[in-house]
């Protein structure tokens, strides 16, 4: 309500000619009453009635102050030294007469602070605690929830609250910084939003570190005993994918089912996550190299340069513009895109495997990839890889391992690769019976390519990433590729059991349809069919060519008009048949259609 306060009375008995728009409410209260309300609330926004309207004002103009050290209360040494002069001048002359290099800085004293909150960006000042063991003045502002800007002299803080609540509307909504600072200075003076002090910069520095912070405590990364943070550290893994040692149970190896402990994941590139060169490299600084989802820098840097030169090899299938592309390089950018796995039924993306493309989609970019997805993968038997171009990626691909310094792959793995089920119909048609996962044994279902999406959630912020820092952009892609795999986590036990119920309610029927085709066909045939089913399983990771089998050549249905030139021709040769039969049957066909 806009109601006046003109003749307001508050519950001590005073004029009430100020209101809190934070309290719930909003009713008017006199100076002294709104100061105690708000000695631990100094963040909350408040009105003053000038005798015609609501005006905005500061707390502070009520004597409303920030105090560190004691929970919020005022600092009992600071009132000590007030009320004994003696001692304040002891304490000052000690201070004087001491070397700079025993000196301690001087905390007891108030500062007039920028204090960055989601509610606006408020001016207060702040007593920094006194006593002699007092800790530093950031130490003192990061215990009551601010982070400072800067570890000396600071004179900016963002709460706490205000730091999350900026990585989560990223994450969630896609707002760059800038927006969202603009939007914290209109909240602050909906008028005047220039006015407001500028702290977009310390914004960008600060979220940068609480981003950090926050991905090590969620990795228990920092507390005693722990070690210090590896590659892929920070990284949400898939639960339900198999990992040895984890969640699988003892005598698996043993299994004669490989298809049971197999893993399987998809490939792909983004051409959208494209980077700009930086102007001064060597300023840049790295809090996370390597440690949620992005390679480390240095090592994958190392393989492009000491790779082998892939073979020259005919475009056989399809031109794909990863292919194309590979050849082609833009010189402003650093990257001209993003490489990546994920699980191929989950969804999860692979820890330490996310790789920047120089000159599109090459093979060395994809090998450093698969590389280290086996290496987290590190004693799986067998992995199905679906890449969109595998009918081309797989033809020299242990050569490349081979050849290539930085590369291996476990002796006992085997990998065997297919193309997912949204890009093998636009390859040509003999890639269907040889890499489609419907022909794969074992593969089971797997109808949607997961990773497409998650590159549709990238391109929303690839253009905030695009001219940001090598370090930033890698540390940015990796807090979201790490908010999508727990946004996943969080909702996989329904999906999961969704899926089951699918299953368990398409097996009966399939099973019939398989019974019926069996019965209904002669034995030997059966048994025919069987022998190189089977044949093709085993020999299928050798020879994708045995797959052959399932290509089924279809002809194309007649026409309209062949069918009806075929009855009007067999009018034509028999004898005594009606003419004009075929005719009257098209048109018939033609009326029921026109209903």
């Amino acid at each position: 309500m806009e109601a006046g306060a003109d003749h307001a009375i508050c519950r001590c008995g005073k004029a009430a000619l100020w209101r809190c728009l934070g309290c719930i409410g909003s009713l008017p209260i006199c100076a002294h009453c709104l100061r105690d309300a708000h000695r631990l609330l100094p963040f909350h926004r408040v009105e003053f009635w000038s005798g015609k309207c609501w005006r905005a004002a500061w707390l502070r103009t009520v004597d409303v102050q920030v105090h560190l050290g004691h929970g919020g209360a005022p600092c009992s040494f600071l009132r000590d030294v007030t009320r004994n002069p003696a001692e304040s001048n002891r304490a000052s002359d000690t201070a004087a007469t001491s070397s700079p290099e025993t000196r301690k800085p001087r905390h007891g004293s108030t500062l007039m602070m920028v204090i960055v909150d989601t509610s606006g960006i408020h001016e207060l000042p702040v007593v920094f605690c006194g006593c002699p063991n007092a800790p530093t003045r950031d130490i003192q502002l990061l215990r009551m929830g601010l982070y400072p800007a800067t570890s000396r002299r600071p004179q900016t803080a963002f709460t706490f609250r205000l730091l999350d609540d900026h990585l989560l509307t990223n994450k969630e909504c896609k707002i760059p910084a800038l927006s969202y600072y603009s939007r914290l200075r209109r909240i602050t003076s909906e008028t005047f939003p220039h006015m407001v002090p500028d702290r977009y910069r310390d914004l960008l520095r600060v979220s940068r570190q609480w981003r950090n912070l926050r991905a090590r405590r969620q990795a228990g990364i920092g507390y005693p005993g722990v070690p210090a943070p590896g590659p892929g550290a920070f990284a949400i893994k898939c639960p339900a994918c198999p990992w040895p040692g984890i969640n699988m149970r003892p005598g698996w190896e043993t299994d004669d089912d490989r298809w049971a402990h197999a893993a399987s994941i998809i490939m792909d590139g983004n051409f959208g996550a494209q980077h700009m060169r930086m102007k001064n490299p060597e300023d840049d600084v790295r809090l996370a190299d390597g440690h949620g989802y992005m390679v480390t820098d240095d090592p994958y840097k190392d393989h492009l340069r000491t790779a082998c030169k892939p073979k020259r090899q005919k475009l056989e299938c399809n031109e794909h513009r990863a292919v194309i592309g590979a050849a082609s390089g833009r010189a402003p950018l650093e990257a001209t895109g993003i490489g990546a796995a994920c699980c191929s039924r989950h969804g999860f993306f692979y820890p330490h495997c996310v790789v920047d493309f120089q000159k599109g989609e090459q093979q060395k970019n994809m090998d450093y990839c698969l590389f280290q997805v086996t290496v987290f993968l590190h004693g799986i038997m067998l992995l199905l890889v679906l890449y969109d171009v595998w009918c081309y990626y797989y033809k020299h691909l242990l050569w490349r391992f081979d050849q290539s310094p930085a590369l291996a792959l476990p002796p006992d793995l085997t990998i065997t690769g297919g193309i997912g089920q949204f890009h093998v119909h636009a390859h040509r048609a003999e890639c269907y019976p040889r890499f489609s996962p419907v022909f794969i044994p074992g593969a089971g279902q797997q109808l949607i390519e997961f990773i497409e999406p998650l590159w549709i959630e990238t391109n929303e912020v690839a253009g905030s990433t695009r001219g940001m820092s090598t370090a930033h952009r890698q540390e940015f892609l990796d807090d979201h590729m790490n908010d999508s795999n727990w946004y996943k986590m969080t909702r996989l036990a329904v999906a999961l059991s969704r899926k089951w119920v699918t299953a368990c309610d398409k097996i009966g029927p399939a099973i019939d349809a398989f019974d019926d085709l069996t019965k209904t066909t002669p034995l030997e045939k059966v048994n025919a069919w069987t022998q190189a089913a089977e044949k093709a399983a085993r020999e299928r990771h050798n020879d994708y060519d045995v797959m052959a089998i399932y290509d089924v050549q279809s002809t194309k249905l007649p026409t309209l008009q062949q069918i009806q030139l075929e009855l009007v021709q067999t009018e034509n040769t028999r004898h005594g048949a009606q003419m004009g039969v075929a005719a009257w049957v098209v048109s018939g066909l033609k009326l029921e259609e026109s209903k």
